[in-house]
This record gives structure tokens, C-alpha cells and sequence, in this order.
């Protein structure tokens, strides 16, 4: 009876690390909160929706072309149909997180980023075939080219870090293949050899 009498008397105990709230100053966070949560959740499902027409406006292009034999020039807008699905699936991903945990994560935003420029880099490739290799927008394109190969590399490194900062267990390639060398059944072979 003691100790579950002391268990309630802790229980009760304000935490000592969190300032007191006045009672009106709660229920207005909540009120927020679920203010919040109504606002996430219609932003995603209008980010679904819109997703959803993108992908079946994508679709029917393709089919289209592929009915009238003529993908000239349709297969960057159709490429960019599904990669801006993409984008918008995970920014929905961001909102879906946000309304669970009440947290903003970087990695989804990141993530966007790089969709948004091997997208770019796609249409950049797609373009360069029409353009004079001699001209200044065939150079300008390969300079833009240059810093989007950048900022994939940056932004990979980025992920790489929020990952590793978050806890999960991140390996570089050179330790994945240094771990499949020794998972091999020459190198077991060796060693029962040895």
C-alpha cells in the first residue's frame, strides 16, 4: 500500500525541467494542435488528389502516343508528370510524419530535392540533343548540368548525415562490399582451410 501511495505522489508531481502551464494556455495549445492536424491532414489529402489526376493525366498521354505512334516531344512532359507525382507523394510522406510525431524532418525535404534535380537533369539531357554542341545555351546547359551533379551529391551527403545522425545503422559501399567479400563461400572456405 506504501508504494503504490509514493507511485501516486509521484505521479502527481509537476516535472521540475517543464514550466507551469496556466490551464486557459493548454487547452489553447490543444485547440492548436488539433487546428494543426485538420489543416496537415486536408493539405494531404488535396496533395493526394492532385497526385492522383497528375498520375492519370500522365497515363492517358502515354497511351496517347503510343496509339497514334508519336512520342516526339511527349516523353519529357509524361517524364515530368511522374516525377512531380513523386516530389508531391513525398511531401504528403512530410505531412504524414508531421501529424504523427509533431516534428519536422529534414530527410523528406531532402529527399524532394533530389527528385526536383534529377528531374531538372533529365530535362537537361532531353534538351542538349537539339541544342548547336557549339553554342553558348548548349555551354549554359552543361554548366547547369555541373551544379545540379552537385547539389545531388550534396544533398546525398546530406541524407547520408541526418541518417546517421537519427541512429540508423548507415555503411558506406566500400564497407557493404568488404562485408559480402567476407560473407562469401571462397573467403569461408579459406578460413576453415587455415
Amino acid at each position: 500500500m506504501n508504494a503504490n501511495h509514493s507511485q501516486q505522489a509521484h505521479q502527481s508531481r509537476p516535472d521540475p525541467h517543464e514550466a507551469p502551464r496556466h490551464p486557459i494556455l493548454t487547452a489553447v495549445i490543444r485547440v492548436l494542435g488539433s487546428v494543426e492536424d485538420i489543416i496537415l491532414t486536408g493539405i494531404a489529402l488535396l496533395l493526394i488528389v492532385l497526385a492522383v489526376l497528375l498520375l492519370i493525366n500522365g497515363a492517358l498521354g502515354l497511351i496517347r502516343a503510343v496509339v497514334q505512334s508519336d512520342l516526339s516531344g511527349l516523353e519529357l512532359d509524361i517524364l515530368e508528370s511522374i516525377l512531380l507525382v513523386a516530389v508531391i507523394m513525398e511531401i504528403v510522406y512530410t505531412v504524414m510524419l508531421s501529424l504523427r510525431s509533431h516534428e519536422l524532418s529534414a530527410e523528406p525535404f531532402l529527399v524532394v530535392g533530389v527528385i526536383a534535380a534529377i528531374r531538372r537533369i533529365l530535362e537537361i539531357t532531353i534538351k542538349s540533343s537539339s541544342v548547336d554542341s557549339s553554342s553558348d545555351a548548349f555551354r549554359g546547359l552543361l554548366l547547369e548540368l555541373g551544379l545540379l551533379a552537385v547539389i545531388v551529391v550534396a544533398l546525398a551527403i546530406s541524407i547520408f548525415i541526418v541518417r546517421r545522425s537519427q541512429g540508423f545503422n548507415v555503411k558506406l559501399p566500400s564497407a557493404a562490399l568488404a562485408e559480402t567479400s567476407q560473407a562469401s563461400p571462397h573467403s569461408s572456405a579459406a578460413q576453415s582451410a587455415e
